[in-house]
């Protein structure tokens, strides 16, 4: 358990191919409830995060340095985000099973604030409600499956989708 973290982010990952799984993580002060920086080949599984002060959840790619990639989101609660709930740029990432309340913005963002084109995430069987923004944004990402995802009172919207070829089925309220 990880409580009241004033100084820090609650789980910082720094290398590939780790299992974060069964954690809580409440009140981060300034910072993330789990952030990855260029990572690959992780699962985050099974985590309460609580009032993180940032995204809850934040996989972080970088122009010239490099993407997340093959990275899977599973099953996690995620509530009172200051941000995202779920932030991620990279390559063939799977968010699914999701239950996220709550965001100061929105509720899962690919390819936001990377400056690089996301390619074939998967964003699958998510519930996202009460959003300040909107449930599901998609930026700069190409090939995005957007399938059987909940969104209920987002403020701006269900899902705003600026990227190419993004393939959308069985979400509700449906988009697209």
């Amino acid at each position: 358990m990880i409580f009241n973290l004033q100084v820090g982010t609650g789980i910082n990952i720094d290398s590939n191919d780790n299992t974060i799984i069964n954690n809580f993580i409440a009140a981060t002060g300034n910072f993330e409830g789990v952030r990855g920086l260029i990572i690959d080949r992780n699962i985050i599984k099974g985590n309460t995060i609580v009032n993180a002060g940032r995204e809850g959840i934040n996989l972080i790619s970088l122009p010239r340095l490099g993407t997340s990639d093959d990275n899977e989101i599973l099953d996690n609660t995620i509530i009172s985000s200051k941000t995202e709930g779920i932030s991620i740029g990279g390559k063939r990432n799977v968010i699914r099973g999701n239950t996220i309340n709550q965001s100061g913005e929105n509720g899962i963002a690919v390819g936001r604030f990377t400056g690089l084109i996301s390619e074939g995430v998967i964003i699958k069987d998510n519930s996202i409600t009460n959003s300040n923004e909107y449930g599901i944004v998609i930026g700069s990402a190409n090939n995005a499956v957007v399938i059987g995802n909940t969104l209920a009172g987002n403020t701006d919207g269900p899902i705003d989708n600026q990227g190419t070829d993004t393939v959308f089925a069985d979400n509700v309220p449906n988009q697209m």
